[in-house]
């Protein structure tokens, strides 16, 4: 779909396993636009616990809230994202 971009997510998340040797338990930050590719990394990395993703967004450019499993209680548990999701630059 065009809202989430799968094989991007797929290989950040081999990226990560591969320097880290895990994804569970680790703090990522992300910065860049809200769009398909972070709407499939934070899909992704909610199934994975304890870790913490850090979002910034320039103003405007948020996630869409609707794909974040913020909206989804049972992956939301899994993943913290801080500070609030779609934020801008200070």
């Amino acid at each position: 779909a065009a809202d989430v971009h799968p094989s991007q997510a797929l290989a950040d998340l081999t990226t990560l396993q591969r320097h880290f040797g895990r994804i569970e338990d680790l703090r990522i930050l992300y910065v860049g636009e809200g769009n398909n590719t972070l709407h499939a990394l934070v899909l992704a990395l909610a199934r994975f616990p304890g870790v913490h993703l850090d979002v910034r967004t320039p103003p405007g450019y948020g996630a869409d809230k609707a794909i974040a499993p913020l909206n989804n209680p049972q992956l939301a548990s899994r993943l913290s994202i801080t500070p609030p999701f779609a934020i801008g630059f200070p």
